[in-house]
């Protein structure tokens, strides 16, 4: 009988130790998830916001040029470019639409056209994994796999690549002049 008790004491001690290493293995999960992510907001706040704004005005600048070169009378005032040619006319103003998210919207005459936005490269919001039926297992699966996509958002966040989205259209373009021949030049 007794050992029979020392058996089943070592074994709950067994169960306890393992359901603490389990728990401490979670918590350095979490923790080491949450400087990923501080990391990557540091990281998005110095490498990809400040530039948001400017590629936009980037994107006017080319819209300007754009037009000047077909001989259109362009003039610039206050982040907006109103291009002329006869009863033609096209203008691009940068607008704000809160909390410092820009974009350029373009009119012919005063009908809008198009709405140009900056966006950089960045992983998709949605992933899978195999949840395990072990809840402790199913966490660290679920943590490990949020580690894994923080680590690669962290390699994006460090150079970023900039590309300019017609939204209208949904499309890509990696320059304002490719984007504006898309849009004008008709074949």
């Amino acid at each position: 009988m007794e050992e029979r008790y020392n058996s089943s004491k070592i074994e709950k001690t067994r169960v306890i130790d393992m359901e603490h290493d389990v728990t401490k293995e979670i918590e350095e999960l979490e923790s080491l998830l949450y400087a990923l992510q501080s990391q990557n907001q540091d990281l998005y706040l110095e490498n990809v916001r400040p530039f948001l704004r400017e590629k936009l005005v980037d994107f006017l600048s080319d819209f300007e040029l754009y037009f000047r070169e077909r001989g259109f009378v362009v003039k610039t005032k206050n982040e907006k470019v109103n291009a002329d040619y006869m009863e033609l006319n096209f203008s691009a103003s940068l607008e704000e639409d809160g909390e410092n998210h820009y974009h350029v919207v373009i009119r012919k005459d005063r009908e809008e056209i198009e709405e140009i936005k900056v966006r950089y490269n960045t992983l998709s919001s949605t992933f899978t994994y195999a949840v395990p039926p072990d809840e402790f297992e199913a966490e660290k699966a679920r943590l490990t796999k949020e580690i894994e996509r923080e680590q690669k958002k962290t390699r994006y966040l460090q150079q970023p690549k900039f590309y300019f989205l017609r939204t209208i259209a949904n499309e890509g373009f990696s320059t304002g002049e490719s984007l504006l021949e898309e849009l004008f030049d008709t074949p």
